[in-house]
């Protein structure tokens, strides 16, 4: 219906006597077709993406279903035996645990102490101007 609306006004606008056209028609003619067509472009964009997300997730859901029928007792025994050996691990008796644990401090303060000084260096500049 809104095509045809549209048709009747342009047969109508070439029937009359008056058919000027503006200078800028071909112009804004051109103009819209290309928003038309980056619409279009949008769209099929987005409904490429949802496509991927739902057989993304479908393909994933059919994995774990696979594994789990497969393989399930197998990882249940698996991680179970993995969290009891973690349980008996006294964590801060490795040397590499507390250089780690040492290294995020420095590093921690390493950023608050650049932090202080470009925010000070800063302050300086805007005082100087």
């Amino acid at each position: 219906m809104k095509q045809d609306r549209k048709d009747s006004g342009l047969r109508k606008a070439l029937h009359s006597k008056h058919c000027a056209l503006p200078s800028n028609f071909t112009f804004r003619t051109m103009q819209k077709i290309e928003e038309d067509i980056r619409a279009r472009e949008k769209r099929a964009e987005k409904q490429m993406f949802y496509s991927i997300v739902a057989v993304s997730a479908a393909l994933s859901a059919v994995l774990g279903i696979i594994v789990d029928k497969f393989y399930g007792e197998e990882l249940k025994r698996m991680f179970s035996s993995v969290a009891d050996t973690f349980l008996k691990l006294d964590i801060f008796a490795s040397p590499y645990i507390l250089f780690a644990i040492i290294l995020i401090l420095l590093i921690l303060f390493d950023h608050w102490m650049r932090s202080s000084y470009y925010k000070r260096q800063k302050g300086q500049e805007e005082s100087s101007h």
